[in-house]
């Protein structure tokens, strides 16, 4: 498993948050003490809420070591499918590993493309991660991957999919916006810039 630590920063817009925290977990002894201290918040409004979160990247995609970063009581795992050699179908096995640990299970994209998204956030993963974001307009891109017709681009298969638990939880187009936190990676020195220069305020 591969570790990696790196400041927290927010972007504009406001949809849009890119963060990274230190993985270094606090343990616990025993699952059961795990899922009593499971936060019945989101990753999103935790942050919102100021408390320190601790993650993992892992290039895995073995179920099992998905499992054993849920029960090491970290917040979140980010399963990382941009650097992994696997794809869509082989995160899903992780995803539900890690929800059986009730650790948030995030998806990093291959690339930033409507299709990569559907498919991904389909799966039902609690939030998803975009590398290589270095303007406003693919920040906003991102996020319009992420939102329905006929506001924004994802299409409407809710009713089918893992996501809205089959269409078995009704309230899922309704609170699905205010849940899913949507991070973009600013990775080169020019997307930086942009940041520092007041490109992303927008």
């Amino acid at each position: 498993m591969e570790k990696k630590l790196f400041p927290p920063i927010t972007l504009p817009p406001s949809s849009v948050t890119a963060f990274f925290v230190p993985s270094t977990p606090n343990c616990t002894s025993s699952a059961t003490a795990v899922a009593s201290s499971v936060q019945s918040q989101p990753l999103k409004a935790r942050l919102k809420n100021g408390e320190t979160l601790y993650g993992i990247f892992f290039l895995s995609f073995s179920q099992i070591l998905a499992e054993i970063a849920g029960l090491a009581s970290y917040d979140f795992a980010v399963v990382d499918m941009e650097d992994g050699h696997d794809g869509i179908s082989d995160a899903f096995p992780c995803i539900r590993a890690l929800v059986s640990t009730n650790t948030v299970a995030i998806l990093c994209l291959p690339e930033s493309s409507a299709t990569w998204d559907k498919k991904a956030l389909d799966l039902g993963p609690q939030d998803i991660m975009f590398s290589m974001i270095d303007s406003w307009k693919s920040a906003r891109n991102a996020v319009s991957y992420c939102r329905f017709l006929p506001n924004d681009v994802r299409g409407s298969t809710h009713t089918i999919v893992r996501a809205s638990d089959y269409d078995i939880n009704e309230g899922y187009l309704s609170n699905y916006e205010e849940a899913l936190l949507i991070m973009c990676q600013v990775e080169s020195k020019e997307g930086v810039k942009k940041i520092h220069g007041g490109a992303f305020n927008h």
